[in-house]
C-alpha cells in the first residue's frame, strides 16, 4: 500500500490555523432560519440578508454534524432583535389582535416595514412606530 499512515502536525499549527475558525457548539439555539419563520418571515432570504447587512446581531456556528457555517439566534440575539423590531405575528400574539386587523392598522399609520438604502427585507418593523400605531388603532376600536 503506498501513501501515508499517518501525519505529524505541531500542536501550535492546529492552533494557529483554527483560531480563525467560527466557534462550534450544540444546536440548542434556533438557527436564524428557523427563527424568521417563527415569527412570520416567509420571504427566502430576507432575513438572512437583515443579519447580514448587520440590522441584528446572529452567532456563526459550525455545526460538527455537517461543517457548513451556519446562523443561529442565541436568547440574546433574539432579545437584542425583539428590542428593536417587530413583524405582524410578533404584534398580533403580542396585543391578542388578528393580524388582519394588525396589518390594517400599520398601513392606516402609514407604517412601512423597515428598509434601508432601498433593500426590502419582508414584514420587518420598527418595534416603537409599529406597537404605537397599533395601540392607538386598538384604543379608538374600543371607545
Amino acid at each position: 500500500m503506498r501513501g501515508y499512515r499517518s501525519l505529524r502536525v505541531p500542536k501550535s499549527k492546529v492552533v494557529e490555523l483554527s483560531a480563525d475558525r467560527p466557534k462550534t457548539v450544540a444546536f440548542e439555539c434556533l438557527t436564524a432560519v428557523a427563527y424568521a419563520r417563527s415569527i412570520g418571515l416567509r420571504r427566502k432570504g430576507a432575513f438572512l440578508a437583515f443579519v447580514q447587512d448587520g440590522h441584528s446581531t446572529v452567532t456563526l456556528v459550525e455545526p460538527p454534524n455537517t461543517n457548513q457555517l451556519t446562523y443561529i439566534m442565541t436568547d440574546e440575539d433574539i432579545d437584542a432583535f425583539e428590542a428593536r423590531f417587530t413583524t405582524i405575528t410578533m404584534l398580533s400574539a403580542e396585543i391578542g389582535l388578528h393580524q388582519h386587523t394588525v396589518r390594517h392598522a400599520l398601513k392606516v399609520a402609514g407604517i412601512h416595514p423597515f428598509t434601508q438604502s432601498g433593500r426590502d427585507y419582508g414584514g420587518i418593523y420598527l418595534r416603537e412606530d409599529a406597537v404605537q400605531a397599533v395601540s392607538e388603532k386598538h384604543l379608538n376600536t374600543n371607545n
